[in-house]
């Protein structure tokens, strides 16, 4: 069973993944991402990509260096589709904000994204925007 759920909210811009307890890092970012890649290649129009993380699953650092290098800096980097409006990650963990933050630098392209404490938040942001 895969440590995450992937969503496209039906008649909004808004693709939402939950870190789920089982999360896994060694398996479950491929498959997070390869979801999540399909959805927004069928997409219709450019969509919000929430992370909720609420749960805060363990990252080491080799690992976060790892993840955030596939998800900007490969051939299809899911951070840098063309379907993409925004990262919003959902956390209150202040590591990850800080790593959400650090996207927007040069180095990992400028991804656009910002951080919420709540999905509430993330999704009142995202339906505000759209």
């Amino acid at each position: 069973m895969p440590g995450f759920t992937v969503e496209k909210y039906e008649h909004e811009p808004i693709v939402l993944v939950t870190y789920l307890e089982a999360w896994n890092n060694q398996t479950d970012v491929m498959a997070a991402t390869s979801a999540v890649l399909a959805l927004l290649a069928a997409a219709e129009e450019p969509v919000f990509y929430i992370v909720d993380m609420t749960i805060e699953p363990k990252f080491k650092l080799d690992d976060l260096l790892t993840i955030t290098s596939q998800l900007t800096r490969t051939s299809n980097a899911l951070l840098k589709h063309p379907n993409m409006l925004e990262h919003l990650l959902v956390t209150r963990n202040a590591v990850m904000k800080l790593a959400a933050k650090g996207l927007s630098n040069d180095a990992f392209g400028g991804i656009r994204g910002r951080t919420f404490d709540t999905l509430d938040e993330a999704l009142a942001y995202a339906r505000g925007t759209s």
